[in-house]
């Protein structure tokens, strides 16, 4: 039901579909014509992305797979201690479906297996936020708007 690809260059316009539909909501586009707020989110999209090249230089980009389809993207890097989750989106058909959480559980079992941590940062208003802490993730530095957390294997 649920497997990975990875990023290849077939999948920019829809990891860029993904990232425009985890925006659709914000109030800033009330008023803007589409194709204003279709380029605005594509500089946005672009700076996004070369900024997660520059700090996470060995990031691994998978595309989520659902049932066959393209459900999603997932953004991990791995260090000698860690596995940073730093992005995970679902689309919104794929949501509130137990995907999110099946999908932070593989990430922990790797982890585990592999004797590490796992980090990410989120903002403190994010939903997903109770996801993770319910997953076990300890709340460790807040800097406004982002909180960090850190997840680690009982066994360690």
């Amino acid at each position: 039901m649920l497997r990975y690809e990875s990023e290849t260059p077939e999948h920019e316009e829809f990891l860029y579909g993904l990232y425009a539909e985890t925006r659709s909501d914000e109030p800033t586009f009330y008023g803007w014509r589409e194709e204003d707020k279709d380029a605005f989110l594509r500089m946005q999209y672009k700076l996004r992305t070369r900024s997660y090249r520059l700090q996470y230089p060995l990031a691994e980009q998978r595309i989520i797979l659902y049932e066959g389809n393209w459900a999603g993207a997932l953004l991990t890097s791995e260090s000698e201690d860690a596995i940073s989750l730093i992005d995970v989106a679902l689309l919104p058909p794929y949501r509130n479906r137990g995907i999110g959480t099946d999908i932070i559980k593989q990430v922990q079992e790797t982890a585990t297996a592999r004797h590490k941590a796992v980090k990410l940062h989120v903002l403190t208003d994010n939903r997903a936020r109770r996801l993770y802490e319910r997953l076990g993730f300890i709340a460790k530095e807040e800097h406004f708007p982002y909180m960090s957390m850190t997840w680690r294997s009982p066994n360690q």
